[in-house]
Parts: C-alpha cells; sequence; structure tokens
C-alpha cells in the first residue's frame, strides 16, 4: 500500500536532500469573523523553509496585523508583522526559516494565524517546503 512507503520511495530526494515542490497557497483574512486558525494539512513530512504574503484586500489603518506560523503543537515556526495601511499587492517575506522546530510530521498539519485588533484586510500566503523522507 502507497501509505506504508517512505514518501522518499515515491517520490525521490535529489541528492541535495531537498525536493522543493510548487508553494502551498491560502487565503488569510483580518475580517471580522474571518480571523482563524487556518490549517494546512499535509501527508508527506515537510520542512517549511519560508513564507511569502500579498495583501490582496487593503490592510485597515487602525492597527498592525500579525501572521504567525506554527506546528500541530502550537510551537511557532514564523511570525510575521503586517503593517497598517498595506495597499493591495504589498508583499511580505519571512526570509528563510531557520529556526530547527520547522518540520511538520507527516499526516499532520500546520496553522496560518491570523490577529489583528481591529478588523480589515485580506492576504494570499504562500508557504515555500522541502518534502523529507519519513524515518
Amino acid at each position: 500500500m502507497a501509505q506504508d512507503k517512505e514518501f522518499a520511495e515515491v517520490y525521490p530526494i535529489p541528492v541535495d536532500g531537498l525536493n522543493m515542490p510548487a508553494p502551498i497557497v491560502a487565503r488569510v483574512s483580518f475580517e471580522t469573523g474571518e480571523q482563524a486558525q487556518n490549517r494546512i494539512y499535509t501527508a508527506a513530512k515537510i520542512r517549511i523553509n519560508r513564507v511569502k504574503a500579498i495583501v490582496t484586500k487593503a490592510i485597515a489603518a487602525t492597527d498592525n496585523g500579525t501572521l504567525t506560523v506554527q506546528d500541530a503543537a502550537g510551537d511557532t515556526i514564523a511570525t510575521m508583522t503586517i503593517p497598517l495601511s498595506s495597499a493591495l499587492n504589498v508583499e511580505f517575506d519571512s526570509g528563510v526559516i531557520t529556526d530547527v522546530d520547522r518540520d511538520i510530521a507527516a499526516n499532520s498539519h500546520f496553522r496560518l494565524l491570523t490577529a489583528k485588533t481591529t478588523a480589515g484586510g485580506k492576504l494570499l500566503v504562500s508557504v515555500e517546503y522541502s518534502i523529507l523522507p519519513v524515518r
């Protein structure tokens, strides 16, 4: 059964040890009633390498928003501050994430948490990751 095989047997890992697939993309919101944990489920064991975001609805001019990436246990992998009044198409980048706690177990999830005291604004988030062998 394919689920019993190591992911690397199905998708070979290149010599450099990294398999960089297309990023995971998700819409997140700072709107009233839409701020959420935004869980992203993955069948493979992955390592989150970088998070990017672009404003798709202007961020309200009252206070900053926060986008926090957490593993299933609630440990923070990355945090990005989204400044108040960020206009449409403004981009944000976490930079390369070097934290040792950035691996997500196979058949688990990670979270894209949004928080903003005064609601308003939306983002399109792109999560770059590597597929790791299950061991």
